[in-house]
């Protein structure tokens, strides 16, 4: 009965870090996918209103002002994706940080035990 008390002991110390590592991943991949679907959107939208805005467009005046706007809404779209872009790479740091977390201290266990 011990050994099995041992097992059970030695089973749980195994998948209480497997776990917490699981966790970790699939948030990170939440964070980043909703991150990612974000921008596409954001990509989409601006592309949408380009050509949206570019129908009226009837001759040269025209064409200089949606030039304008276009060069202005590439410029705001660019700040928004460096943001995501900012975001993406905290995120992988933390993920990092957390996941350094985990395995040392599971390391940690592992020495204890065998010491």
């Amino acid at each position: 009965m011990a050994e099995d008390n041992d097992f059970t002991r030695h089973a749980d110390e195994l998948w209480v870090p497997a776990r917490a590592l699981g966790g970790l991943v699939l948030a990170n991949t939440e964070h980043l996918t909703r991150v990612h679907i974000e921008g596409v959107r954001r990509c989409a939208d601006a592309m949408l209103a380009s050509w949206r805005e570019a129908l009226p467009v009837r001759d040269a005046q025209g064409l200089g002002a949606y030039l304008l706007r276009q060069a202005e809404s590439v410029n705001a779209l660019a700040r928004e994706l460096g943001e995501a872009t900012r975001l993406m790479l905290e995120l992988s740091h933390y993920y990092a940080d957390e996941m350094r977390k985990v395995v040392n201290h599971s390391l940690a266990g592992v020495t204890r035990r065998a010491a």
